[in-house]
């Protein structure tokens, strides 16, 4: 409906504070409880009339009226590594049950949904998985997720992003090593037919692993998102990282 002033002025009438109150609390309940979609006419509203939002430059965040995005990317430099260890895994360093996910560095991210909405992930890391020292060499496969964590309950969920895994770096030799992990990244087939000589084989394995998750219809609350990994090699880290979340808002009419 449209918006009817309790007291409409005249020319010569005296400004009272009663009538004054009784328009501006008129015009507040109005704004904030009975504004409907016929009220607004069709191209009324342009992107110029909506905020531009606000920039968090120490949580690298930017906030605006539909939702919210964050942001965090790093370099080459070795002091923005991410790194992983097998080790934390003692007695089941290599073991494709025993799951332990240590988080990636600067992909720790704790949000606040004020309304349902939809969550959108972008992750890329160049992923570099050396060779064990300790356990027997094999393709041992590092698994890459996505993980959630419900702060108003502490619910943890976990989601199997990418198909591309971080593998142990093997200097092969006249045979193949055996697939350790739950993938054999080269399918069964010898390495020289797939990647040629040991150096190409090596740094093949030295790959860029990116993915995008969408989760849809979250409720609102407090959440904790980040990127962990299920390490099965000994020294393993990323270099280059880029990660953004972005947060839409899901507005009803």
């Amino acid at each position: 409906m449209a918006f009817v002033k309790p007291y409409t002025y005249t020319t010569g009438a005296v400004l009272t504070a009663a009538n004054q109150n009784l328009n501006d609390e008129a015009a507040k309940l109005y704004v904030n409880q009975q504004v409907v979609s016929g009220d607004i006419s069709s191209n009324t509203i342009d992107t110029d009339d909506i905020s531009r939002g606000e920039i968090e430059p120490i949580t690298k965040s930017m906030r605006f009226e539909t939702g919210h995005h964050y942001a965090a990317h790093n370099g080459i430099d070795s002091v923005t590594r991410a790194y992983f260890t097998s080790h934390i895994k003692p007695r089941a360093q290599t073991s494709n049950s025993q799951l332990i996910f240590p988080p990636l560095w600067e992909t720790g991210t704790e949000v606040s949904l004020e309304y349902e909405a939809d969550v959108l992930f972008d992750f890329g890391g160049t992923f570099i998985s050396s060779e064990n020292d300790i356990q027997p060499n094999a393709w041992w496969d590092s698994l890459v997720f996505l993980e959630m964590v419900n702060l108003a309950n502490g619910d943890v969920t976990r989601y199997g992003v990418t198909r591309s895994f971080s593998f142990e770096e093997v200097e092969p030799d006249s045979s193949n090593p055996a697939p350790g992990g739950s993938v054999d990244p080269f399918g069964g087939n010898y390495i020289a037919n797939t990647l040629g000589n040991d150096a190409d084989t090596k740094f093949g394995l030295r790959r860029w692993i990116g993915f995008r998750k969408v989760l849809s219809a979250l409720s609102p609350g407090r959440y904790l998102f980040r990127t962990v990994v299920n390490p099965k090699v000994e020294q393993g880290f990323t270099s280059a990282r880029n990660y953004t979340i972005e947060v839409f808002y899901k507005f009803q009419a």
